[in-house]
């Protein structure tokens, strides 16, 4: 099918046709006539834009109402790791699936991912039709052995040619505290090589900002542009804590911050600052982050709680 037409649609406060051809808006008028290979009575109906989620880890659908009432780091260390430890890569498969069914029920039509076994994701959203920007995840703090293979998988993700180009591989280096300086450095020369997106967890929790003050005296954000990790191709996710200095380099250099407010409440980390990130000129997104930290992926009532937090 390389041809829809939307008949009678509202858009816009008006009753409109869309002609869709070859995956794009072609045309919106008030009366199109032209030959369809498929045609839409778009009565009592609206179109709406689509949203994009721009921080997620789709096969966590698998994990949704696990280990409730938690902050972070018990969270994440005592629960979430376990658990994943025991995923195989059709578990991860059927739960990106199921992620992709979710969010295009709720109109998302593009997603940035972070999870293991990206080539499982990656099939599922060629079956699904959505677009989205999966992540090769690094973590090296751990296990060296585990590190390397990380990076062979990654550098193997991105020299792949048979992906169609809804999408787009990025580099993720999970946080400043799973990831080392070094560890650091090679995806930011992963990502100037490849021309890719860097996606990384941000200024989440207190914790994660006292920490580095401890062992780097200074604030995460201090410490990436001291790696000369930031820049426009950088996505943070949360930045819950963030001093003016950090908004101020956040803004310098272009980043992209995705703010997450029902994940960073239900896992207590706190309230992201949107009056104070506007001021500053910092660009926002909007995320859901994983169903395990939010119960759903559902970016209309993201963008809901968004602005309730900002009042």
């Amino acid at each position: 099918m390389t041809s829809v037409l939307i008949k009678n649609v509202l858009h816009e406060g008006e009753q409109v046709d869309v002609l869709i051809e070859n995956n794009r808006f072609s045309n919106i008028a008030a009366s199109i006539d032209h030959a369809a290979d498929l045609e839409i009575d778009g009565t009592d109906k609206a179109i709406l834009p689509p949203f994009y989620n721009c921080h997620t880890h789709s096969a966590m659908t698998l994990l949704r109402g696990y280990a409730d009432d938690l902050e972070l780091f018990t969270w994440l260390n005592e629960y979430i790791w376990p658990m994943e430890a025991k995923l195989q890569a059709e578990d991860i498969y059927v739960g990106a699936k199921l992620a992709c069914l979710e969010m295009i029920k709720s109109g998302t039509v593009f997603f940035a991912d972070m999870y293991w076994h990206h080539s499982e994701i990656v099939k599922a959203v060629e079956e699904m039709g959505l677009r989205a920007s999966l992540g090769a995840v690094i973590l090296d703090t751990a296990d060296p052995a585990w590190a390397e293979a990380q990076r062979l998988d990654a550098e193997k993700f991105f020299a792949r040619d048979d992906m169609s180009d809804r999408i787009i591989p990025s580099i993720c280096p999970h946080a400043i505290y799973t990831v080392t300086a070094k560890g650091l450095g090679w995806c930011h020369e992963m990502q100037e090589k490849y021309g890719a997106y860097l996606q990384v967890h941000l200024s989440e929790t207190e914790k994660e900002v006292e920490d580095c003050q401890q062992e780097h005296s200074c604030s995460p954000v201090e410490y990436l542009e001291r790696l000369g990790i930031l820049n426009d191709k950088t996505v943070a996710s949360h930045g819950v804590h963030l001093s003016p200095e950090d908004r101020s380099i956040l803004a310098k250099r272009g980043v992209k911050v995705v703010h997450n407010p029902v994940s960073n409440m239900k896992l207590t980390s706190g309230a992201f600052d949107y009056r104070a990130m506007v001021a500053d000129g910092v660009q926002i997104c909007l995320g859901t982050d994983g169903c395990s930290s939010n119960n759903n992926l559902d970016m209309a009532e993201e963008a809901k709680i968004a602005a309730l937090l900002a009042k």
